[in-house]
């Protein structure tokens, strides 16, 4: 099984309570923001990682836990350390 779906499944059996969700994602949203201003602004971001504009701004505006865990490590990379995998998905990683 891949780190993915093991993360995935493990996501699944976690049940979280409202606020829960608030703290990941209000967490995840400003992990992005941050890295957005480290690489320039959010357009920059999501050419970097391969998504659209129109997605990161999804991602960091509406969705329920931020960003996507396929995009984690590779922002974590893009802002050399800077943007923690666990800022942008305390749910599935640990400090």
């Amino acid at each position: 099984m891949t780190d993915l779906k093991k993360l995935v499944a493990q996501l699944v059996q976690f049940k979280m309570t409202p606020k829960r969700k608030l703290e990941i994602r209000d967490r995840s949203r400003n992990a992005l923001k941050h890295a957005s201003e480290i690489l320039g602004n959010k357009s920059k971001l999501a050419r970097a990682i391969g998504i659209s504009p129109e997605l990161m701004n999804t991602w960091i505006s509406k969705s329920a836990y931020g960003c996507s865990p396929k995009y984690v490590l590779q922002i974590e990379e893009l802002t050399k350390g800077e943007v923690k995998r666990y800022e942008l998905r305390c749910d599935l990683y640990e400090k």
